[in-house]
């Protein structure tokens, strides 16, 4: 019974950072210029803006399947899919994150595969082997993969009617979690 329960645990634990984010992630806070306050007189200095990342209207989007540009649900990434034969993958092409406080590029350093541990994030294949199902208008049968933890899951996700959004769904058995993904127009800078 406890290591059921572990599991359990691990798996819930592992969910909650299920989206690509940096292992550095500011706060929401850290972005917002600071001011004086009554309170302490002093000024802090305010901190630079960050380049933003916004979904972009469907209109301006040609594509009406999966491949293109999405924006992570926490918008630390843009996974671009692609389409190869029947099936689809998903890499990541830009990162919020993707240097270290060394200035380097941060490493898959949990890949369960050894070889592949030096590897930097960005091109890292995160979903892989999704394929359309017309009966229920679904990408299925796909494995969604963690760099934080280096572990695979299952994975399906669903196109929304405005094909500007997509419910990404991963799990193992009837442990999932699901996360709304938006269209972005490519990566910011290019």
């Amino acid at each position: 019974m406890k290591r059921t329960q572990l599991f359990t645990s691990l798996l819930a634990v592992s969910f909650m950072v299920f989206s690509f984010v940096s292992l550095n992630a500011q706060s929401v806070n850290s972005d917002k210029a600071k001011t004086v306050t009554p309170q302490n007189k002093r000024a802090t200095p305010a901190t630079p803006a960050k380049p933003s990342v916004r979904p972009t209207s469907a209109a301006s989007i040609a594509s009406t399947d999966l491949t293109g540009f999405w924006l992570t649900a926490q918008k630390g990434s843009i996974i671009e899919f692609k389409k190869n034969g029947e099936l689809y993958e998903g890499k990541v092409v830009w990162s919020k994150n993707a240097k270290g406080r060394d200035g380097k590029a941060l490493k898959d350093v949990n890949n369960p595969d050894k070889s592949k541990r030096n590897n930097p994030l960005l091109g890292t294949t995160m979903i892989s082997g999704l394929k359309y199902n017309p009966k229920t208008d679904t990408y299925e049968g796909g494995k969604i993969y963690q760099p934080q933890t280096g572990r695979t899951f299952n994975c399906k996700v669903n196109l929304d009617k405005s094909k500007n959004a997509i419910q990404v769904n991963g799990g193992v058995g009837f442990i999932s979690k699901t996360l709304t993904w938006t269209r972005t127009s490519g990566v910011p800078g290019k």
